[in-house]
């Protein structure tokens, strides 16, 4: 078994685990559900479910249609938690 410890995190996953939450934040904020979001964007539930889970990238064309679903700003779905709303 390989030692991971010394490893620095993949920057591609920890980009899709960005995206993902927080279109998941902003959905729930606005108590939609992922049916809900996914009719909105223009989407399929099943692949908004793996995208939120950081499991799928997702393009500028969906990210531009979830934002407007959402709608925020398309950067608010890249900016880091401690940064969201903050203009």
């Amino acid at each position: 078994m390989a030692d991971t410890r010394d490893e620095k995190p993949n920057p591609i996953s920890c980009g899709r685990r960005l995206v993902g939450g927080n279109i998941r934040r902003l959905r729930l904020e606005r108590d939609m559900s992922q049916e809900d979001l996914a009719f909105e964007a223009g989407i399929n539930r099943a692949y908004l479910s793996t995208v939120e889970n950081g499991k799928r990238n997702i393009s500028i064309d969906n990210i531009i249609a979830v934002a407007n679903a959402l709608t925020v700003d398309p950067r608010e779905l890249l900016r880091p938690l401690d940064q969201a709303s903050k203009g």
